[in-house]
């Protein structure tokens, strides 16, 4: 393994994809006239997981309800 060509790798091409990817996100989401604010994005927080990708959001999502059911808006992770 090439060290200098895996860190140029990691520094220009990975943050590329990911933003690829949530302007692909914004712009499904445009297109079919979605409120941003509603669409569950993780790409900052994970990168791309490819098909653990709603899985994950699910799970999220899953967790915010039941944190603002209980009334815990501020926790963010337990």
């Amino acid at each position: 393994m090439n060290g200098q060509e895996l860190f140029w790798f990691v520094v220009n091409v990975v943050p590329q994809t990911m933003e690829a990817n949530q302007r692909i996100t914004d712009g499904v989401a445009k297109k079919v006239k979605f409120p941003n604010e509603k669409v569950l994005s993780n790409l900052d927080k994970y990168g791309n997981t490819s098909a653990a990708s709603i899985p994950l959001a699910l799970d999220e999502a899953v967790q915010s309800l039941l944190f603002l059911g209980l009334g815990l808006q501020g926790v963010q992770e337990l």
